[in-house]
């Protein structure tokens, strides 16, 4: 009498190993002439035992561990670059500069201020080589956003004839500004001053709590705000005369801590004859 290979088996209809079945073996199947490459098995792969089942295809006969599991561990997160995060901002911020100049071309038509232009005149933009004692930095990911900026505002600003931009300071002391800065005849530079705080909303960037702040002796209008980019603190002070559009940013910093030393600044960035 012949032994249940099923037998003490808590899932019906599969065979007990330790239970030798006299079942026929199945048919084999026909042999062909030749058999592909592809389906040679690898040494790798496991062959089914006696009485088992082949397989699911792309079975290797080894458990694969989970993503994450112990022996696998996942790859780890790409570190942020501040110095990149700051780079894309400078770009983006730079840009209202750019925009606000564009204001400006149907103002001139309007406007035609002897003495205004006799004013615009004699101010000039500087680059220095330092800026409020910090170092000037001259890395290429710096130096091709200033390069862009300083074009776009040449080209963007009617009647401009200079323009700077810069970054100064130690990135890894979190001890950084930049300067941006254009000469040209500004018909209503309060009106200027507004709008390149409102255009900061096309960045994608909010300005908050802006108030007005004293421009130092050079004259003209200026604002300070606050804002804050990817956790990262970012104060930004403006100003504008009738000869000058002019923007500082000072990187983990905030208003209250840069207003005065932005007026010393700007006076190392904006020349009068």
């Amino acid at each position: 009498m012949s032994q249940d290979p099923y037998a003490g088996q808590p899932f019906p209809g599969v065979p007990n190993p330790n239970v030798p079945s006299h079942d026929p073996a199945p048919d084999q199947p026909p042999t062909l002439p030749f058999t592909p490459a592809y389906a040679q098995p690898t040494p790798d792969q496991a062959q089914p035992a006696p009485g088992y089942p082949p397989p699911a295809p792309g079975y290797s006969g080894y458990p694969q561990p989970a993503y994450g599991a112990p022996g696998f561990p996942p790859p780890a997160p790409p570190k942020k670059s501040r110095t990149l995060l700051i780079v894309l901002l400078s770009v983006a911020i730079a840009l209202v500069l750019c925009v606000g100049g564009l204001a400006v071309v149907g103002l001139l038509a309007k406007k035609n201020d002897d003495d205004k232009k006799a004013a615009a005149a004699k101010i000039t933009v500087v680059e220095p080589v330092t800026l409020g004692g910090r170092e000037k930095l001259e890395s290429a990911e710096f130096t091709e956003v200033t390069k862009t900026m300083k074009a776009g505002l040449l080209k963007d600003y009617p009647g401009a004839t200079q323009s700077v931009g810069a970054f100064y300071g130690e990135p890894a002391k979190k001890d950084m500004v930049m300067a941006i800065a254009v000469a040209a005849p500004i018909p209503n530079p309060k009106l200027e001053l507004n709008k390149n705080f409102t255009n900061l909303t096309l960045t994608g960037i909010t300005a908050e709590n802006v108030a007005d702040v004293d421009a130092g002796p050079l004259g003209g209008v200026a604002k300070c705000g606050d804002s804050s980019i990817s956790g990262m603190d970012v104060a930004i002070c403006a100003w504008t005369d009738d000869g000058s559009v002019g923007v500082v940013f000072f990187y983990n910093a905030t208003k209250s801590t840069t207003q005065k030393e932005f007026i010393s600044l700007r006076s190392e960035l904006e020349k009068t004859s």
